[in-house]
């Protein structure tokens, strides 16, 4: 046991004078005894820290860092393709519900100022579900050309095509004269002209 004991002490003290002398540190003869009389007896070995350091492990060995991030999202390009598929098909089915509502307010307009000019003896009473019947129309219409069902320009000839056909109802009821074309208005007020400057003419003389 005892032997087994001492054959293990120099065996460390042999590995620690290797270690010594790779990292540079020398231990003197007087100081090797002591260590190994230390040894030998169990007493505990004093040494100072200039006359013996012990090896240093590599910064590697020391310290493995690793480092792992955090996977990122990845969104696949079919995605994309089923979501644009998914949103055009939503807005075609809102638009083309706009779209036919405008065109039945339109209609229901149309049909009834047809009606009211081959009777004209009911078409000043229903003059008001006419102008009701507009209202709804052009409440629509703005709304399509709002959320872009239709362009801007496109609602204001929808818009003034259902004016048109209000306007020739009174004009057919005799509730409202059109004004005469520019060329009329410029010739009428030409003839007035010169029958003013004729009498302007006659009473100078």
């Amino acid at each position: 046991m005892a032997s087994s004991l001492t054959a293990a002490v120099q065996g460390f003290e042999r590995l620690s004078l290797a270690s010594s002398s790779r990292n540079g540190c020398s231990i003197s003869g007087s100081q090797y005894g002591s260590m190994q009389g230390s040894a030998l007896s169990g007493a505990p070995r004093q040494l100072s820290s200039a006359s013996f350091i012990a090896p240093r492990l590599p910064a590697l060995a020391r310290r493995q860092v690793s480092v792992q991030t955090a996977p990122g999202l990845q969104i696949l390009a079919k995605q994309n393709a089923l979501k644009r598929t998914r949103q055009n098909e939503k807005r075609r089915a809102y638009h083309k519900a706009r779209k036919s509502e405008m065109s039945t307010r339109i209609k229901k307009v149309l049909m009834l100022t047809e009606q009211l000019k081959g009777k004209p003896e009911d078409a000043q009473e229903n003059l008001t579900l006419v102008e009701k019947y507009i209202s709804e129309a052009y409440k629509i219409i703005d709304k399509s050309a709002k959320v872009g069902t239709i362009h801007k320009n496109r609602a204001n000839r929808r818009k003034s095509r259902l004016a048109f056909a209000k306007k020739s109802v009174e004009v057919a009821l005799g509730l409202y004269t059109p004004p005469p074309p520019p060329e009329v208005r410029a010739a009428s007020s030409k003839v007035a002209d010169e029958d003013q400057a004729d009498k302007v003419t006659v009473v100078s003389v």
